[in-house]
Order: structure tokens, then C-alpha cells, then sequence
């Protein structure tokens, strides 16, 4: 047994010895720990929610929460992707002026998008809630949540810390925020007593906070560097990147609009059921989550890495890299789903009720097609590198196409299994044709 603990170690410490390992190592623990405190707050919201207003009101939040997602990746240029790309190019090439002027044209994408969506999203709405039958008081809180597309205000700040590997403050800012819109709740529901409404303002607030928190640690973080400034940012010129800046952000956005369905179309087709299995499913989702938060943190610290290698025609290290993440993933993942379902389940029976343990082998299908598709999670920031942006675009409409079209018709066969199965159905075709690609690329 202490031979076999030494010579864990001892790979460790090889593995350690290289830095790409080492720095994805890295980065991924403090991204890990944003999305583990994101996580844990989020359900604490969710059972404070449910125990206190019950499955039908937050089945109305979860399902105006969908609405303003929606509206925000439809609107979301994505300029973190490209900030990453071109930045890392910039800082390769040692080019300050060419990484200013990709930062400010980022921005300007940024504010104006996000403007522009919250005054359509808000236009949008009477719409939209028409064709869905909302009432009154629905209309109302999709209204107000159209406000979160601030969201989209983060993307610049995201990209820049991210490929000056200041991980920690994207990670407070994270956890701020998350912590921000559970005081705000709490305080919405029992203190001032509004229902449903009281969970909107908490989560506007709170998204609103933090994004005030963002960019108070951006703008220190810019100030104190020796590489760009503010006034160098200000002045730089847009001509410079600009063009090619703004034809991958416009392709990286497709991609985002094409993706849409598998992230939020589940929570509009089950609203035709009823609110409470939206509620049901929202919380399988969320645990769920947890095994994508034990993933993403690869996909956030790797991109930077991957985009780095590419600036220096690495792309088959990169490709090889991908596959041995891929597969070491897979076997973390399997057991690991598992025990997750045996324990939600019974935690689950617990806090919300007999209707959550009725649908176990839903939750069951999910978390297993979960672990699948996150195996591969590391294949996707390996394309954004490899500037795959237009073959990105439409594995992701045939993929999405044909989720929609399985949801629609098999949750009116076989209910909310119905979504699980489609699901499933995109994630082969995505990382299916994904792995085609690289393959005949760099495949032995």
C-alpha cells in the first residue's frame, strides 16, 4: 500500500513538473472553488425558496429566470471568447497596443448589446408571455428580470483576468454575487414578505451588485499593470482589431444562440405540463450542476492554455492534451454520478418532498448523460482556440435542431423523460461530430 501511495505521488510530482499541468492545476482550484460556493448558495436559495413559497412559485421564477437566460445569451456577443483568443496573442507577441484596443472593442460590444437587449427583451415580453398564456403578474417579473442582462457586462472583465491568470478575483466576484442574491432574497421573502416578486428583486440586486464588484477589482487591477492602462485603453484604435475581433464574436454568438434550446428550452416545454415539474426539474438540473462544477474549472483555466499553444502551432499537443482530460475525466465522473443520485435522492426525499423521489429514475438518466457530455467538456475551448468558430455554429444548430424537435415530441409521450432522452440525443451529435473533426486533423 505505501509503495502504491509513493508512486501516486511521485507521478503527481512529474505531472506537476510540466507547466502546462501545473498552471491548469492551478487555475482550475480556484475556478473549482467559485463554482463549489456558487453551487452551495444556489441550492441553499432554491430550499429556502421552495420551503417557504412552495414548488408552483418557484416553477414561475424558475420559468422567468429562463426568459431573461434566454434573452441574455440571444443578446451576449461572447467577447470574453475572443478577449481570451486574441488577448493571448497580444500577450505572446508582447503587443500592449493590440491587447488595449481588443479590450476596447470588447467593451463597446459589451455596453452596447447589453443595452440594446434589455430594450428588447422588455419589449419582448407582452410577446412572448402571449404565446406562453402568462398572466398578469408573470409578465411583470419577466419584465424585471430582463434587468439581469447586465450579465453580459462581464464578459470583457472575464476574458482579461482570465488570460492574466488573476483567477482568485473572478472567483470572489462569483461567490459575491451568489452571496449577495441570497441576502436579498431572504430578506425579499421573510422580512418584506413579496412572494415570488421578492425573489426577482433579490436576484436583480444581487446580479447588479456584483457586477459592481467586477469591475471595482477590474479597473485596480488595470490601474496597477504596467502592460495596459485605462487612458491606453481609452485611446487606443478600434480599426486596429476590430474587424477580425468582431467577425469571431459575431460567429462565437451564433454558436451561444444556437445553443440555447439544450440550456433553457426544457423549462418552456415542461411549463406545458405544469409549473411543479418545472420545479422538479430545475433541481435536478441544479444537482446536476455539481458535476459540471467539477468540471468547468478545466474549461475556464484551459482555454488560455490551449490558445497559447495554438499562437505557437501546438495544435496536435493540444489535441492530445484534450484527449488524455477526456478520458481521465470519464473515470472520475461514473462513480461519482452514482453516488451523487443515491445521495440527492434521499436528501431530496427530505427537504422537498415525495414528488422528487417519484421521478428518481429521471434524475437517474440526466446525471449519467451529464457525465457523458462533461467527459468531453475540454473539447470545446480546444475548438474557440483552433478558431473553429463557423463549424462551432452549425454542429451546434444540428445538434440543438434536433433537440427541440425530440423534446417536443417525446415529452408528449413520455413526459418529463422525454427531455432527459432529447438531451442525450445532442450531446451525441455535438461531441460526435466534434470528435470527428479533430480527428481528421490531428488524429493518429
Amino acid at each position: 500500500m505505501k509503495n502504491l501511495i509513493k508512486r501516486i505521488r511521485l507521478r503527481i510530482e512529474k505531472i506537476m513538473e510540466q507547466r502546462f499541468w501545473k498552471q491548469l492545476f492551478t487555475n482550475m482550484s480556484t475556478a473549482l472553488l467559485a463554482e463549489v460556493g456558487v453551487t452551495i448558495l444556489s441550492f441553499i436559495m432554491t430550499a429556502i425558496v421552495i420551503r417557504r413559497l412552495g414548488n408552483t412559485s418557484y416553477g414561475i421564477f424558475v420559468l422567468t429566470l429562463a426568459f431573461a437566460t434566454t434573452a441574455t445569451r440571444l443578446t451576449s456577443f461572447q467577447t470574453w471568447q475572443g478577449v481570451i483568443k486574441y488577448g493571448s496573442e497580444a500577450l505572446v507577441s508582447n503587443d500592449s497596443a493590440y491587447l488595449q484596443s481588443i479590450l476596447k472593442v470588447s467593451w463597446v460590444m459589451d455596453f452596447v448589446t447589453t443595452a440594446l437587449g434589455i430594450l428588447v427583451s422588455w419589449l419582448l415580453v407582452p410577446l412572448i408571455g402571449g404565446l406562453l398564456k402568462w398572466d398578469a403578474s408573470i409578465l411583470q417579473y419577466a419584465r424585471l428580470m430582463s434587468i439581469t442582462l447586465v450579465l453580459n457586462l462581464s464578459n470583457t472583465p472575464t476574458g482579461l483576468l482570465r488570460i492574466l491568470n488573476r483567477f482568485a478575483v473572478i472567483t470572489s466576484y462569483r461567490i459575491f454575487a451568489s452571496g449577495m442574491k441570497l441576502v436579498l432574497v431572504v430578506i425579499g421573502i421573510f422580512v418584506a414578505d413579496l412572494g415570488v416578486m421578492g425573489v426577482i428583486l433579490g436576484h436583480v440586486g444581487g446580479e447588479l451588485l456584483g457586477i459592481a464588484y467586477l469591475y471595482i477589482r477590474t479597473a485596480h487591477i488595470i490601474i496597477k499593470s504596467s502592460f495596459v492602462s485605462v487612458r491606453g485603453i481609452v485611446n487606443s484604435d478600434m480599426i486596429f482589431c476590430g474587424k477580425t475581433f468582431f467577425r469571431f464574436s459575431f460567429w462565437a454568438n451564433l454558436t451561444n444562440i444556437a445553443d440555447v434550446p439544450s440550456k433553457e428550452f426544457d423549462a418552456f416545454v415542461l411549463s406545458t405540463i405544469s409549473y411543479d415539474i418545472v420545479a422538479v426539474f430545475k433541481v435536478y438540473k441544479q444537482i446536476g450542476q455539481v458535476l459540471y462544477k467539477l468540471v468547468n474549472p478545466i474549461s475556464q483555466a484551459i482555454l488560455p492554455q490551449f490558445s497559447e499553444l495554438v499562437a505557437q502551432n501546438k495544435g496536435k499537443e493540444c489535441y492530445q492534451k484534450m484527449v488524455t482530460l477526456r478520458n481521465k475525466s470519464l473515470l472520475l465522473l461514473i462513480p461519482l454520478t452514482l453516488a451523487l443520485c443515491v445521495g440527492s435522492l434521499i436528501v431530496l426525499n427530505i427537504l422537498f418532498g415525495e414528488i422528487y423521489l417519484t421521478y428518481w429514475y429521471v434524475l437517474l438518466s440526466f446525471l449519467l448523460a451529464r457525465a457523458f457530455a462533461l467527459a468531453s467538456a475540454s473539447i470545446h475551448p480546444l475548438f474557440i482556440a483552433l478558431g473553429y468558430v463557423k463549424k462551432n455554429v452549425a454542429f451546434s444548430l444540428i445538434a440543438n435542431l434536433a433537440y427541440m424537435v425530440s423534446a417536443v415530441i417525446l415529452v408528449n409521450n413520455i413526459g418529463i423523460l422525454g427531455v432527459v432522452v432529447a438531451l442525450t440525443i445532442e450531446y451525441v451529435i455535438m461531441i460526435g461530430l466534434k470528435t470527428y473533426t479533430l480527428q481528421k486533423s490531428f488524429g493518429d
